[in-house]
């Protein structure tokens, strides 16, 4: 799925994250959701964040101001729900995220030795590996896209050109050649009709004696 040309591909993530967010990730936003009377829309926009940390578009410590600026939370309603979504989908993965959700947790007021969080451990790398092979992914496919754009452009050209000929070619055939034997244009019809005879001149006329 993309987002405003974010790309959230779960065959990237670590097994063992992915299970985790593919398992319980809408539904303990659902369980927030309820907890303070939030749309359905706010609960797809608390998804859509929750997302972009853990794909590495957005850093944990950002969680909180991202949720007042989109939701339009006071500051105090912000931070309650920026905590319960920390403490609920980024610190059981705190080592995939670099160890920056219970600091970002703590900084907030949230007090980590209260609760209870079964940890989950990455063997396949942490969000900075996933967010460059996303990177790395979006780069490929954006050349062969190109590529595939300047293919068609050509195949394209080629069939105009391929038009263009043969209508030159039916223009050809249609128009009639004329051919002319060399002389002919210069060659100025005979008549058949005889020459008049001159006439005869006056006799000139005696002198008077």
């Amino acid at each position: 799925m993309a987002e405003g040309g974010k790309l959230f591909l779960y065959r990237f993530l670590p097994d063992e994250i992915r299970d985790f967010f593919l398992a319980s990730g809408y539904e303990d936003l659902e369980q927030i959701g309820k907890t303070y009377g939030l749309s359905n829309k706010a609960i797809e926009i608390l998804d859509q964040i929750q997302q972009e940390v853990l794909f590495g578009y957005e850093p944990v410590d950002k969680v909180r101001n991202l949720i007042q600026a989109r939701l339009k939370f006071d500051a105090d309603l912000a931070t309650r729900v920026a905590l319960d979504v920390i403490e609920k989908r980024f610190l059981p993965i705190d080592s995939y995220l670099g160890s920056t959700a219970y600091r970002t947790f703590a900084s907030l007021g949230g007090n980590a030795t209260v609760v209870t969080i079964k940890r989950i451990d990455s063997s396949g790398g942490t969000v900075a590996d996933v967010r460059r092979r996303l990177s790395a992914f979006a780069s490929e496919y954006k050349q062969e896209k190109t590529g595939d754009n300047r293919q068609e452009t050509t195949e394209g050209e080629e069939q105009v050109q391929e038009a263009q000929g043969a209508n030159s070619n039916q223009q050809i055939a249609a128009e009639p050649t004329q051919v002319s034997t060399p002389g002919e244009a210069q060659i100025e019809p005979q008549s058949t009709e005889p020459e008049p005879e001159p006439e005869p001149e006056p006799e000139p006329e005696p002198e008077p004696e």
